[in-house]
């Protein structure tokens, strides 16, 4: 046999091998580490995907029409294009956002602040609040940021989620936290919050944090799954106004993160606004849409806007969150 012929032979087996491995990620409830990493880089296997059925079906109009390899593999390829496209619709087209400039309604103003550390990172936190104006702040960081993000008195209600590393989240709020209010989410997770929030009116809302890690092996895969799983357990035991906001180190393809939108029901606040990177700025590969904030049915979402803070590897976000009447 040819050396051509086996380079060929064995380039299609691959293929078939990555095609199938793909499919299962998406059709297979995440067990593996590998395999949330497969699903997340979904928006890089989607052009190669594409390429590759165009060229299989030139090959099998150009005589392979006998061999059953050019039908296989564009099966495949078109079962993941289908499932990519039907994940990433919301993302592209969606009609749930609508104007509210003609009711009198409620809304505060949510800031997620980045990875903000170092000496300066006080000061770049009060410029970002003179800026955005939050009503709300929600800050990650991995070490001393957190210790020193009190010094700001714009908030007068805080509560803080940190590891003995100092890894953790923060809820800053001009609205006050409820006594019952949880301030964990139990052994064994991550740090994350989800709390009760009373808002001037009079409603309630609430408010879950967390911070997630990269998922580079099943230990932290684990973790990142029993915290998703119990914030999102909240939230689909919940009727009130609900906003989830995270680090999550992956994209709206991994299971871990799909879990908001398809088990609690919430929307995205980037539905409508297409895929937009937020972590690793500092890379060029990969780079995804790893921070996310979700909302219940009844909060509308206007003036999202993300911005770049050159000592972090995420970009952070504000976003302001309109409470429609219900009824």
């Amino acid at each position: 046999m040819k050396l051509s012929a086996v380079v060929a032979h064995a380039g299609r087996w691959a293929w078939i091998s990555v095609l199938c491995l793909v499919l299962f990620c998406h059709l297979s409830h995440g067990r593996f580490w590998w395999q949330e990493q497969v699903c997340s880089l979904t928006l890089y296997w989607v052009p190669l995907i594409g390429i590759g059925l165009l060229i299989t079906l030139f090959k099998y109009t150009r005589g392979s029409r006998r061999m059953p390899w050019p039908l296989l593999i564009s099966a495949l390829q078109i079962s993941i294009l289908l499932i990519t496209f039907d994940r990433a619709r919301p993302y592209v087209y969606f009609r749930g956002w609508h104007s509210m400039a003609d009711k009198q309604v409620s809304q505060v103003g949510v800031l997620i602040a980045p990875f903000l550390d170092g000496d300066a990172a006080v000061d770049r936190l009060a410029v970002l609040i003179r800026e955005y104006q939050p009503d709300i702040m929600v800050m990650m960081s991995d070490g001393g940021a957190l210790r020193r993000s009190e010094e700001s008195h714009v908030f007068p209600f805080v509560h803080k989620q940190a590891a003995p590393s100092g890894r953790g989240v923060a809820i800053f709020s001009k609205f006050p936290f409820r006594g019952e209010s949880a301030r964990g989410v139990g052994f064994g997770a991550l740090p994350s919050m989800y709390e009760e929030l009373q808002l001037p009116d009079g409603s309630i809302l609430e408010l879950g944090a967390l911070l997630l890690s990269p998922s580079v092996d099943q230990d932290a895969f684990e973790d990142n799954k029993v915290t998703a799983r119990r914030i999102v357990t909240l939230v689909r035991n919940s009727s009130r106004h609900r906003i989830v906001v995270g680090s999550f180190f992956d994209s709206p393809f991994s299971k871990i993160v799909s879990l908001y939108t398809r088990q609690g029901r919430l929307r995205s606040v980037m539905f409508g606004r297409g895929f937009r990177n937020t972590w690793d700025m500092q890379s060029y590969f990969p780079r995804l849409p790893a921070d996310h904030a979700f909302v219940s049915k009844y909060i509308n979402v206007q003036d999202v806007s993300l911005f770049d803070v050159p000592t972090s590897r995420h970009r952070g976000m504000f976003f302001r969150a309109i409470f429609e009447p219900r009824g």
